[in-house]
């Protein structure tokens, strides 16, 4: 929309933010707005069960799985699942926070072995341990 046509719902259009550059922001913020409803959600503490489906849940959200990461996301999930079900087996039926899963998911996914190429895409997403010792063209740190 040009601002030549005024505003819309009392917004004022921006001419330079169209095509290419609107789609990529508008991808942004699809991005942000995920990770936010996401933030929230993860934050409450919930029964073992409820967090049953969560894994599955978010990597939908956020991997499309293809011949490269199927057995990198496959093992997460398996792992994840692993979790669960040892508390399950025991009959914990607390609330528990996320913290406790994802230091045990942690400590699981340590112990597998699977291989991953360094630099495999765009976008590497990965602990600060392995970007000391492998020259990555940009480091960038969120969080």
């Amino acid at each position: 929309m040009d601002s030549r046509e005024g505003e819309w719902q009392s917004v004022l259009p921006y001419d330079e933010s169209s095509g290419l550059i609107a789609e990529l922001v508008g991808n942004l913020a699809s991005l942000l707005m995920q990770l936010n409803l996401w933030r929230r959600g993860l934050a409450q503490q919930r029964p073992l069960a409820e967090w049953l489906p969560v894994c599955r849940d978010l990597l939908n959200d956020f991997f499309l799985p293809d011949s490269e990461t199927e057995a990198a996301l496959a093992l997460i999930e398996q792992q994840w699942l692993a979790v669960i079900d040892s508390g399950l087996e025991a009959q914990y039926g607390e609330q528990v926070p996320l913290t406790l899963l994802r230091d045990e998911l942690a400590q699981r996914l340590d112990q597998q072995r699977i291989s991953q190429r360094f630099l495999a895409g765009p976008v590497n997403i990965c602990t600060l341990m392995p970007m000391r010792s492998i020259p990555f063209k940009v480091v960038c740190c969120w969080g």
